[in-house]
């Protein structure tokens, strides 16, 4: 294991690198996304099991040379989402300090038709730690492959079902490292401005098996996004829009940690399971071609613990911020 505080210049340096690539895309964003002449989106969680956005009201300014506000329209064609975002959390000294990098794509297949198309999203994450008194390895992985479908059962009612096999260590560990991971959940539309969702997640990890998924989706107009569903709620507020993009300010929650195969340092094979929850705030630049996000949130109710029973500790409270872009 590295010395301390070359351990930690590391993870700093690391985390850095990753925050400035983050904000310089920020930064040309708004110049990338005034050369499309069309407006794109991405799928969301629940909000559209047909894949197509229902229609906002075109909403001009004054003048015959007034365009129509920004208003996000599904994509065409394979890839709909590459995503990357940047997790800071810090940590006082002897605590558990992370550094969370993730990278994912999506793209949509018929399935038999477009509409509705079997969603494949890979996914690869990269935890680096910084911890001078807990056994942990210095970097942990996560690589996943998710297979989803949102199915139409009537015109009011959609089962959304996914499959997600994955590979959760550091490639050290003689622990089993696969998992396999699913979700399935009814979607009922009640109106065109209200769904509700309930379900359950199959997360195959050691503190927690099945965790159910229920709650509210509620879009009482375009200036609202009500999310209330757990274990991920959101509520957001636009704060801005023009031709060219939507501002967004929200609140959000999430579940977090995991479970990951490891190799002790005294060589014992075990596993590790991380979980805590998480509050956020943050604020979104949503746009046709390059979007992105910047968060900051506290961290609560963290515990680290192992497959053999032995070092389990409580961690302690703390900060983090998150940046992140999309197409």
């Amino acid at each position: 294991m590295a010395q301390p505080a070359t351990k930690l210049r590391s993870r700093l340096a690391c985390a850095g690198q990753g925050l400035f690539l983050t904000l310089a895309l920020f930064i040309i964003a708004p110049e990338l996304s005034a050369q499309v002449p069309t407006f794109s989106g991405r799928p969301e969680v629940y909000q559209d099991p047909n894949y197509s956005i229902p229609p906002l009201d075109q909403v001009y300014g004054p003048g015959a040379d007034a365009v129509p506000l920004f208003c996000k329209q599904p994509r065409t064609g394979f890839l709909q989402n590459l995503r990357h975002a940047t997790t800071l959390i810090s940590a006082a000294e002897g605590e558990l300090g992370i550094v969370e990098y993730d990278f994912s794509a999506t793209g949509a297949l018929p399935f038999p038709t477009i509409k509705p198309p079997l969603i494949l999203t890979p996914f690869f994450g990269w935890d680096s730690y910084d911890t001078d008194t807990l056994d942990l390895p210095d970097e942990l992985y996560e690589a996943t492959f998710e297979a989803r479908h949102l199915r139409p059962i009537t015109d009011t009612i959609t089962v959304d079902m996914a499959i997600k096999p994955g590979y959760f260590g550091n490639f050290d560990s003689g622990v089993n490292q696969f998992r396999l991971q699913g979700k399935l959940a009814g979607i009922w539309e009640q109106s065109p401005t209200t769904k509700w969702v309930l379900g359950a997640t199959y997360l195959d990890r050691e503190d927690i098996d099945l965790l159910p998924i229920a709650g509210v989706i509620w879009r009482p107009s375009d200036l609202w996004k009500v999310d209330l569903v757990f274990p991920a709620p959101k509520v957001s507020l636009r704060a801005w829009r023009d031709c060219r993009s939507a501002w967004w300010l929200y609140v959000a929650g999430e579940f977090g940690g995991g479970s990951w195969g490891i190799e002790r340092l005294d060589g014992t094979p075990d596993t590790a399971t991380i979980r805590d929850l998480r509050l956020r705030m943050g604020l979104e630049r949503e746009a046709q071609l390059v979007s992105f996000l910047l968060e900051a949130g506290y961290v609560f109710g963290r515990e680290l613990e192992y497959g053999t029973g032995v070092g389990n500790t409580d961690l302690d409270g703390a900060a983090m911020v998150r940046a992140g872009i999309y197409y």
